[in-house]
């Protein structure tokens, strides 16, 4: 999970060296979009909220967008990454899911913004009704790179069972 986060955000730094663009006489804004498809397996005995012989497998499309705004060396990034497919399990469920990570309001650069995460699949089969979710503290210095992590709140066995 703390690697999600931190591959998150190393994406959010890398996309929007690319994008950016002058709004207003000293204010900047960058805005990158990732659009790519995204796969997991929850692997028998990985979660404490599943049977312990069901092993989920689900293919999704990821919708990324970055944005970095400010004036005068005053800069926000915010970040809000969507996965939605269909998943499949062991022994013949089927199931739509959601995954959602995304900063509360935007993180002031260098300093600290509150990320929720949050996974649900709904479905045929044992898994219908399973999510996961956390909200956590989250510092970046002045490249906007994750140097602490604080988790605020949990549900659901998230470092252990979602898998996005």
């Amino acid at each position: 999970m703390r690697t999600r986060v931190i591959g998150i955000a190393a994406v959010a730094i890398l996309s929007t060296s690319a994008g950016s663009a002058r709004a207003h006489d000293g204010d900047e804004r960058s805005r990158q979009t990732v659009i790519r498809s995204r796969t997991f397996t929850i692997a028998k005995g990985q979660c404490p909220q599943l049977p312990a012989d069901v092993e989920i497998q689900g293919l999704g499309l990821e919708r990324t967008i970055t944005e970095i705004e400010g004036d005068d060396g005053d800069l926000r990034g915010t970040l809000l990454s969507r996965i939605s497919g269909t998943a499949t399990d062991n022994v013949g469920g089927r199931y739509t899911f959601s995954y959602q990570l995304q900063f509360r309001k935007a993180a002031p650069i260098p300093g600290m913004g509150i990320i929720v995460d949050t996974f649900r699949m709904t479905g045929t089969g044992v898994a219908n009704g399973f999510s996961t979710f956390f909200r956590a503290k989250v510092t970046f210095d002045a490249g906007f790179n994750p140097v602490a992590f604080e988790l605020l709140e949990q549900a659901g066995s998230p470092f252990q069972c979602d898998p996005l």
